[in-house]
């Protein structure tokens, strides 16, 4: 461990991969917890997890209304019109971040 840096406590690693798991966003996880983005990013690679590289997109930006609808069954062409981006976005998103929904 390197001069200045602390070890995280169970209940902070617990909290920062259950919020990552939330947004899927180091950015985000970080500016909530107030740890490090070494200390997140620690986290993640401890857990096996590639960072989701988020920029902010519009998936991102939408993440609970994206999930809510292919939930309730929507089109990713659906999603699409509703968050503002194409369908293809959509569909690589859910791809990579393996979100559920019915083809």
């Amino acid at each position: 461990m390197r001069k200045g840096q602390q070890m995280l406590t169970p209940v902070q690693y617990a909290e920062a991969l259950r919020l990552y798991h939330e947004v899927l966003s180091v950015r985000t996880v970080v500016a909530r917890t107030g740890l490090s983005r070494q200390q997140v990013y620690g986290v993640l690679r401890r857990e096996g997890i590639h960072p989701s590289g988020e920029s902010g997109g519009a998936c991102y930006r939408n993440l609970p209304t994206l999930r809510s609808m292919l939930a309730a069954g929507a089109t990713f062409a659906e999603v699409a019109r509703a968050i503002g981006t194409t369908h293809g976005k959509v569909g690589k998103f859910v791809r990579k971040h393996s979100i559920p929904h019915t083809p």
